[in-house]
């Protein structure tokens, strides 16, 4: 639910001149004219329409004035005053607007500019020869491995992995030799862009099922 508001901007207080009668107190020369000029506002807008409206009372007896009980003379002196006073639609944005668009447009930025930028830098050293230490976790024994894979060759967008002989159950890098002899020959292939975006390695271990490998560290 937006809420709404409409409130009155004054443009001009002047007062009537001689020869007009408050049709209370029957007192002249006390009409007071105050000039508005109709304002709607929400939480997003500002908005100011093309309008001037007349809002008579009478300083004498404090009294507010309706327009229909006014006389011809004194309505015809109302709009000549009126066409003394331009007015002009206006809309414009809140201040909680704004700062909603910044939070959301600060928000878009990150997650599609920035944080792509430095996901992208943290893995763009990946080339051949490159060592990825990677943990997978196995959800049907709630175990987690981690062991070396060595980037073998890149086709295009593809990388192509070869896994350590042994899976270290340590969560960071251990002394685990890593000259090549001590890779397996079987491959494994994966998308050099979601490696890059995600830092991740889905299916790496066939025999396990749903694994996800998190790349937790790169050695060039």
């Amino acid at each position: 639910m937006i809420i709404t508001t409409i409130s009155n901007k004054v443009n001009k207080t002047e007062p009537l001149g001689e020869g007009h009668l408050c049709p209370y107190c029957k007192n002249e020369n006390q009409l007071v004219v105050t000039w508005v000029q109709p304002q709607i506002s929400n939480l997003g807008f500002q908005m100011l329409l093309k309008k001037n409206v007349p809002l008579i009372n009478c300083d004498y007896c404090g009294k507010w004035i309706k327009y229909k009980s006014l006389s011809t003379h004194t309505k015809e002196v109302l709009e000549m005053q009126k066409k003394a006073i331009p007015v002009s639609f206006k809309l414009k944005p809140t201040v909680f607007f704004l700062l909603l668009t910044t939070f959301l447009a600060g928000i878009f930025i990150y997650f599609k500019v920035i944080e792509p930028y430095f996901k992208q830098a943290e893995t763009a050293n990946i080339r051949k020869g490159t060592k990825l230490w990677v943990s997978d976790f196995d959800i049907r024994t709630a175990n987690k491995t981690s062991t070396w894979y060595l980037v073998s060759r890149i086709n295009g967008d593809t990388v192509v992995l070869k896994r350590h002989k042994i899976i270290s159950d340590k969560d960071l890098p251990d002394d685990l030799p890593t000259t090549e002899d001590q890779f397996l020959a079987s491959e494994y292939k994966v998308s050099l862009k979601y490696l890059q975006s995600e830092r991740r390695l889905v299916g790496l271990v066939p025999e396990i099922l749903d694994a996800s490998g998190r790349i937790e560290s790169i050695q060039p």
